[in-house]
């Protein structure tokens, strides 16, 4: 038998929350709420094609995108404010410094999936 915390480590996507949007569909797989981690989290979201998320920062955190399906463009500014951007696909691990400006947007033809 296992105890609710054990159960709380290891979530599958049918348990997460999901939050759909009109430019992408989440689910959250750690947060306090989710897995009881409080110094990190974990959300895979799922872009459709022609989709992204507007540029935008975490002041207090940095971030780390790892690409699992699809094809997309990532946006990073550097120190001096001018964007950055790359090409990604499966496999892509993408570091964003704290605070750094950034965007994302599925240039595929199929979903871009990252966590």
């Amino acid at each position: 038998m296992t105890s609710q915390i054990e159960v709380k480590h290891v979530l599958s996507p049918g348990e997460a929350e999901t939050i759909v949007s009109s430019w992408v569909t989440a689910k959250i797989m750690a947060s306090p709420e989710a897995s009881g981690a409080e110094k990190m989290s974990a959300v895979s979201l799922y872009f459709n094609p022609g989709d992204g998320h507007a540029r935008h920062n975490h002041p207090a955190s940095e971030q780390l995108i790892f690409v699992i399906g699809g094809e997309g463009e990532m946006m990073i500014e550097d120190e001096a404010g001018q964007p950055i951007t790359t090409a990604i696909g499966p496999g892509s691990l993408v570091t964003i410094p704290r605070g750094a400006f950034h965007s994302t947007f599925n240039t595929g033809w199929e979903p871009l999936r990252i966590l």
